[in-house]
């Protein structure tokens, strides 16, 4: 399953709110962990694109 950028960089942020409020950051613990840890890993991967990108560009 592919997640779209924007919803890849809220799921990272609702990773942060979880990782602030609980003391660590989600896993594959229950579904809704299991969502946030997959955004965090594919915001990661736009973020490895777009600095490879960058990286070729010049």
């Amino acid at each position: 399953m592919s997640i779209a950028e924007d919803e890849a960089r809220e799921l990272a942020k609702r990773a942060l709110q979880f990782k602030n409020e609980r003391g660590h950051l989600p896993n594959m613990a229950n579904a809704w962990e299991k969502r946030m840890a997959e955004g965090v890993a594919a915001l990661a991967r736009y973020r490895a694109k777009d600095l490879i990108v960058l990286v070729q560009s010049q």
